[in-house]
């Protein structure tokens, strides 16, 4: 299929290049026969063997049923895998036959035979414009890259939603989790509380066994042992207190009231400080119960129920802080907000879903791609009404799990958004590549017929000026002049087309900078074809833009046979790989570098004028060019290094 696809574009490519060669060759054949200087040879000629219009137009028959072949194995080819591009082939080969292009063609050769020049060449004029419609119905690849970058602007933007619902998901699902925190805290100082009250209560009980025993020199083991116990406990009671306070401080930073939930921690009355102070006071009481000394160790046991009831005091305070504090939260703000956030997730999911029936309706036979993700979007809209719910019932703990549900929807929507960007920005490329490498394939073999087109017309000029007034351009010369510069006009137009699109692809330093240095040059040599130049001035310049097609094409054709390349690594599919490799890029500077020698060394023969001038400009103008791309093309060598590297250069 490939194989196919190559002899297409090479027989349109060969086809046009004799539409712009032969009528040049007819008009020479015609002056010949008219009175060309008798014993000359045809200024046809080409490596020394003389070319008539007439072989070149049995070639060019030839040529035509080739194609017309190719272009129906092809279709039979495509015809289940790509129906568009089979579409395409169909309106070709019916324009074809409409235009009875074939048959026209064979009365050309039956005129050049007869040597009926002057209708030869309408005649040929009107198919070269019918061959050029043709190659642009077959090789404009422009409706399919339209719609590729129209595809990939469509899911752009679909990712950019994603992205900002993701990120306003995230901020209400922590909002959420502020309150289920102040709510746990709460449950949390509750505990602690209970924990405190029940101390309180045990070493009441502890006290009034040791007030028992009197002042009598006397131990009982088993309380000694217990007041032991509940002094651990107090120890513990100590550090929980402290992460509860920790926690109340965390709980109220950036709400200009930090300390406030933690009651004053820091400071001797906070509820970790009372509790410290109360493991101290236990562990006094069982060293003097262990030393038979019970009436002193009242005091111990009194001073531990006092700072217990302290920290129970400062717990309470805490709670009816962190309380006000949670009655405060705008709940009914939260569940709006987050109501908000869901009609906007609402909304994408009915938009991804009318540009799915959109696609349906293109292609007219109930298909379309579904846009990657829809399905996630609208499952994160039930898990978001349900969280408004709840945080309007204030229950930010249920709330927190549907928005962390609504929240990884999300999440894998941008992903499958990002994985089919990525597809679609590698299928650009590829498409991108090949549409290059026809339009330069058909510009080259153009190109090349000009260029020798040009050579033709300067050695008739210089036979004719020879009998011609010195300083007068013949009538024919100015016609063959318009007619060559009208040929690469339409070429710096297809430069600047395929500028367009290498910039809208937007992957490549130099390659889109290149390509505008070959508009520049194909503006420069019509306008010398415009102000009669056919000499050395101009084939210097039309050589270099052969030379530069040429090399932009083997750039292109590495890389497309690189991407061809079944065997090659696998590579992560992240849609961030240029159009072709910077050291492509390179070798395209090379080209244009020497380029700039060979045009120096011409203007080192040229004699003193105009035409001299203006060819050392061009050089030094390119040279700069060269400089500034060189500088440009070693910036970006730096930066992927430097990213590859983790640096930031």
């Amino acid at each position: 299929m490939k194989t196919a696809a190559k002899s297409l574009c090479v027989g349109l490519a060969f086809l046009f290049s004799l539409g712009v060669m032969a009528p040049g060759l007819c008009s020479q054949a015609q002056a010949k026969v008219g009175g060309d200087q008798a014993g000359q040879k045809s200024a046809g000629e080409q490596g020394g063997k003389e070319v008539s219009p007439t072989h070149l137009q049995s070639q060019a028959v030839l040529k035509f049923r080739e194609l017309q072949s190719t272009m129906r194995s092809l279709k039979a080819e495509l015809k289940e895998r790509e129906p568009d591009k089979v579409k395409r082939i169909q309106v070709g080969l019916r324009f074809m036959a409409e235009t009875k292009m074939e048959e026209r063609m064979k009365e050309v050769s039956d005129m050049l035979e007869g040597k009926s020049w002057d209708e030869a060449i309408r005649q040929m004029d009107t198919i070269r414009k019918d061959l050029d419609q043709l190659m642009q119905l077959l090789l404009d690849r422009d409706v399919d890259l339209r719609k590729l970058m129209e595809q990939i602007d469509k899911l752009e933007k679909f990712k950019n939603k994603v992205d900002k619902l993701l990120s306003e998901q995230r901020k209400e699902k922590e909002e959420s989790s502020k309150a289920e925190k102040l709510k746990k805290h709460i449950e949390d100082l509750k505990e602690a509380r209970s924990r405190v009250q029940d101390l309180i209560a045990k070493e009441q009980e502890v006290k009034s066994g040791t007030k028992a025993l009197g002042a009598t020199a006397k131990e009982d083991p088993r309380l000694t042992e217990k007041q032991g116990e509940l002094a651990e406990k107090a120890e513990k009671l100590e550090e929980s207190l402290k992460a509860l306070e920790q926690e109340g401080k965390d709980l109220s930073k950036g709400e200009g009231s930090e300390g406030k939930a933690g009651g004053a921690e820091g400071q001797s009355g906070s509820a970790s400080s009372s509790a410290g102070k109360a493991a101290e006071s236990m562990q006094r009481a069982q060293a003097r119960m262990g030393a038979k000394a019970p009436e002193a160790a009242l005091d111990d046991q009194e001073n531990a129920i006092d700072e217990l009831k302290r920290a129970d005091e400062a717990l309470q305070k805490m709670e009816e802080e962190a309380q006000r504090k949670l009655l405060s939260l705008p709940f009914e703000q939260l569940s709006k907000k987050q109501l908000e956030t869901m009609q906007k997730t609402d909304d994408l999911a009915k938009d991804m879903d009318k540009a799915q029936e959109a696609e349906k309706g293109e292609d007219g036979n109930g298909g379309g791609e579904p846009i990657p993700g829809k399905k996630n979007v609208e499952l994160a809209v039930p898990k978001q009404k349900n969280a408004a719910g709840s945080l309007k019932e204030r229950k930010p703990s249920k709330a927190r799990r549907d928005q962390k549900d609504a929240e990884d929807e999300l999440k894998e929507a941008k992903k499958k958004l990002e994985d089919a960007l990525a597809q679609l920005r590698q299928e650009l490329q590829e498409e991108v590549l090949r549409a290059l490498e026809e339009r330069f394939t058909a510009m080259l073999a153009k190109q090349v017929a000009l260029t020798s087109r040009t050579k033709v017309t300067q050695k008739r000029r210089k036979r004719i000026e020879a009998l011609a007034q010195s300083g007068i351009v013949p009538t024919s010369i100015k016609t063959a002049c318009r007619q060559i510069s009208k040929g690469e006009r339409s070429l710096e137009a297809e430069a600047r087309s395929a500028l367009r699109l290498l910039e809208e692809e937007g992957s490549t330093a130099v390659f889109p900078e290149i390509v505008k240095e070959l508009a520049q040059e194909l503006r420069k040599v019509a306008g010398l074809l415009e102000s009669f130049e056919t000499g050395e001035s101009v084939t210097v310049r039309q050589l270099e833009v052969e030379r530069l097609l040429k090399a932009l094409l083997e750039a292109l054709r590495k890389q497309i046979e690189y991407n061809d390349d079944e065997s090659k690594p696998s590579q992560p599919n992240d849609g961030e790989q240029p159009l072709v490799p910077l050291s492509a890029e390179l070798r395209m500077l090379r080209t244009l570098q020497e380029g700039v020698n060979r045009k120096t060394k011409v203007v080192n023969k040229m004699k003193k004028g105009k035409s001299r001038k203006e060819l050392a400009d061009d050089a030094a103008r390119q040279e700069g060019r060269v400089g500034g791309l060189t500088r440009k093309l070693a910036n970006k060598l730096q930066k992927d290094e430097g990213n590859e590297d983790g640096e930031d250069k």
